[in-house]
């Protein structure tokens, strides 16, 4: 006969135990469940005799471990019994792999006998294999998030992480270099951020779909000026996307209405290289009186605008965020002041060019706005 574990209407964490034959009830709340492993480490199996029901929460079960360093497969957990029930419900796996050429991890081919689950999460973990090749991480149809760490190089090794339908969350982090990262994002509204960390060499290229997607590079904590290069192209959304401005980044949008983050890191001049596509833009301009910031090759004085720091006008160090148009009112100001150069296409921010276009524009006090951000 079975064992049955209850939960309440509130939140509950149900952990299976030793014992064989357990159904586990969450019922009502948001309810964590957890499988009981045999073993410790590698050669740890699970109990899956046990069943695991959600109810009507936002319900998730965890504890999936494939390790697939030591002889771990896919097929594991082919026989996990979890219904989710009637809300947002989530299966939560970690993964170690090992950054081996040929290899595709294609996370939909784990293998369960789950019901009613709109939502996968993965934690997964990248060592050192064998290089000089493609290393391919594939994720499911449904919404998936995961969380890649990257302790290992992966000098000669091409990464590629490519999201299918629903609206995916994918976050990359590495301690150590990555060559050629290649994120494509599918059509679902789709959320990647890179982070890299101290001394750490990377290139990045980041494909987006049709959704309206957020892409946030920060490579801040990456030393060198010439350790990241990015290169992103969105596409047809209105997409987010943040540049943290320690180094050049070159970013193609798309035809929606995008945010266009480009922020602002050391005094070194690293410019990023934007062509903000046919929508109407907002670009969100950090003040900088030491380095160009950005460098406009498409900017609409029809459509496109300029976004400064609300905060920046009232903070506790105030800057000026008016424009002025005035060459001689600029010259004669006694503190940094923003100046609009049709003439010589630019925009400058004290004496320094913020902002240069490769274009002929004409803009006007329209084109510049202030507002609140969000990054």
């Amino acid at each position: 006969m079975r064992t049955y574990i209850l939960g309440n209407q509130f939140e509950n964490a149900l952990e299976a135990t030793l014992t064989i034959r357990e159904s586990l009830y969450g019922r009502d709340g948001d309810d964590t469940f957890s499988i009981y492993h045999h073993g410790e480490g590698a050669g740890a199996y699970p109990d899956l005799s046990d069943r695991f029901f959600g109810g009507a929460g936002n319900d998730t079960i965890g504890s999936l471990n494939f390790d697939l360093t030591a002889g771990s497969t896919l097929r594991d957990y082919s026989q996990l019994s979890f219904h989710g029930g009637a809300g947002y419900d989530t299966v939560s796996s970690q993964i170690d792999v090992r950054l081996t050429d040929g290899f595709t991890l294609d996370l939909s081919q784990i293998e369960t006998s789950v019901r009613s689950v709109e939502h996968w999460d993965y934690g997964i973990d990248l060592y050192t294999g064998t290089s000089e090749g493609d290393f391919i991480i594939r994720s499911g149809r449904q919404d998936d998030t995961l969380d890649i760490r990257q302790w290992d190089a992966a000098e000669d090794t091409r990464v590629t992480v490519k999201t299918l339908a629903g609206n995916d969350h994918v976050e990359y982090s590495t301690v150590k270099d990555v060559s050629d990262l290649r994120v494509n994002t599918g059509a679902g509204n789709d959320y990647f951020e890179f982070n890299g960390s101290w001394n750490v060499t990377a290139g990045v290229r980041v494909s987006t779909g049709r959704g309206n997607d957020t892409v946030v590079i920060n490579g801040t904590t990456i030393a060198y000026p010439d350790g990241l290069t990015a290169n992103i192209r969105t596409g047809a959304g209105a997409d987010t996307i943040v540049l943290e401005g320690m180094h050049s980044e070159r970013l193609n949008s798309g035809a929606g209405n995008d945010d266009i983050y480009i922020l602002t890191g050391s005094f070194r001049n690293a410019a990023d290289t934007i062509t903000t596509g046919a929508g109407k833009d907002e670009l969100f301009i950090e003040l900088d009186a030491y380095s160009t910031v950005a460098v406009l090759d498409d900017f609409s004085a029809e459509n496109d605008v300029f976004v400064f720091d609300a905060d920046e006008a009232s903070g506790i160090i105030t800057r000026n965020t008016d424009v002025t148009f005035d060459r001689t009112e600029w010259e004669n100001a006694s503190e940094d002041r923003l100046y609009m150069s049709n003439a010589e296409n630019k925009l400058y921010y004290g004496d320094n060019v913020l902002v240069e276009f490769t274009t002929d524009v004409t803009l006007s006090a329209a084109n510049f706005t202030t507002g609140d951000w969000e990054y």
